[in-house]
């Protein structure tokens, strides 16, 4: 809608008179303010872009992810969703519980887990990904947001600067009376660029919201499913007696094989 009104007042009677009769400060004002609008419907147009390639993979891979039985189930089979940002999320986090299978597994009853510490590590790695990947969907809004501030100032700045230059020439006040309204055109248009601005500012921010709330549940469902499956979750009294279990059944084979540290403990003399 503020597109229309832009192109309505761009296409009138009244501003192409203005821009007939406007100086070249306010000329430069508003060719700089056409250049802004340029700016947020390339912003916009990316943006929204992305945003729509991003949605469609989300959805693919979250089909993926429910239907798999187990968590790193997509990481092992190599399947990859490379416009989705939760995919990303997922890849880090699967990427993470593997390293610490291969090289810091607890093992139990032939399973491999991770310990508590490496799924700290896990939760943090997780966190820090998903903030990386908000950070990214909402870049270059910063840019809509200072064109919605800063054009309506360019507009005001056009016209202030078109009147001085009025006045400088020596025009009297019936002279100058009609160059006024020439001059505001420039503010006018800055308003048109600034109200566009903050609409596609508002629009994309929602999208974004929507999606840093879902990739945040997904990283807080994904680090959940590792825990179920493969957190080792035992109390710390069955983690001793297993180690207790280990420990004495190496002891046995060692003496067994002749040895062992048994063979080699002093004998203690009697005394009566």
């Amino acid at each position: 809608m503020n597109s229309l009104f832009l192109a309505s007042v761009l296409g009138s009677a009244p501003f192409r008179f203005s821009l007939e009769q406007s100086s070249v400060e306010t000329r430069m004002c508003l060719a700089g303010l056409l250049c802004l609008s340029l700016v947020v419907w390339i912003v916009f147009a990316r943006k929204s872009s992305r945003l729509m390639r991003a949605r469609l993979a989300t959805l693919g891979f979250e089909e993926s992810y429910s239907s798999s039985r187990d968590p790193l189930e997509l990481f092992d089979r190599n399947e990859r969703f490379d416009d989705a940002p939760a995919f990303v999320v997922y890849s880090q986090g699967a990427g993470e519980v593997q390293h610490h299978l291969h090289h810091n597994p607890v093992r139990f009853r032939r399973q491999r887990l991770i310990s508590s510490h490496s799924f700290n590590a896990l939760r943090l790695t997780v966190e820090e990904v998903v903030e990386v990947e908000v950070q990214a969907l909402g870049r270059h809004l910063w840019l809509l947001r200072w064109i919605a501030v800063g054009a309506p100032l360019i507009g005001c700045l056009g016209t202030v600067w078109g009147m001085m230059s009025m006045v400088v020439s020596g025009a009297g006040l019936p002279e100058l009376t009609p160059w006024i309204g020439t001059a505001m055109i420039s503010a006018v248009v800055g308003i048109a660029v600034g109200l566009q601005s903050m609409l596609a500012a508002t629009v994309l921010s929602g999208r974004v919201q929507t999606f840093s709330i879902d990739l945040r549940r997904f990283g807080r469902r994904f680090v959940a499913r590792v825990e179920h499956v493969y957190l080792d979750q035992r109390p710390i009294e069955d983690e001793i007696e297993e180690a207790n279990e280990v420990l004495a059944s190496k002891i046995v084979a060692l003496v067994q094989k002749g040895r062992g540290p048994l063979r080699e403990l002093p004998v203690l003399a009697s005394h009566d």
